[in-house]
């Protein structure tokens, strides 16, 4: 339901149009080939012409990967504070992006001593307002 709708909010996709992509292919491939950059996949689902697959992964590249159940979330493992992860991106922000700054600031912050002594709720809460603070 909530890909329907993002679909219809990009240009030149109503209900009908939005209805025929979710039939055409499943959501999670649709999110992967949007994550992926994919035009040419975009471009063979039937409706969908050059214009509209270039205004959809405008549109929707990274911002649908959380949005559907947890069984379709790809976090990467490696990944520290994958709950982090998941809450920066459910708010908008790009998941690649978002990834690579929880990365690099929680391999920042294991050598800062007041870091290291807080709890795991303690942590995840100061890696959440800064990396808000730095990807702002």
């Amino acid at each position: 339901r909530t890909l329907f709708f993002d679909l219809m909010k990009v240009e030149g996709i109503g209900a009908k149009a939005a209805v025929k992509i979710m039939s055409s292919v499943s959501s999670a491939r649709l999110m992967q080939v949007l994550d992926d950059g994919d035009l040419e996949m975009l471009e063979k689902i039937p409706g969908v012409g050059k214009k509209t697959a270039g205004k959809m992964l405008l549109a929707l590249k990274g911002k649908l990967s959380l949005r559907e159940t947890p069984s379709v979330v790809r976090i990467s493992p490696e990944i520290p504070f994958n709950d982090v992860v998941v809450s920066l991106v459910s708010m908008g922000y790009d998941k690649r992006l978002v990834e690579q700054k929880i990365a690099f600031l929680s391999e920042n912050l294991q050598n800062d001593a007041s870091f290291t002594g807080k709890t795991q709720k303690e942590k995840e809460d100061a890696l959440f307002r800064r990396a808000i603070v730095e990807l702002s």
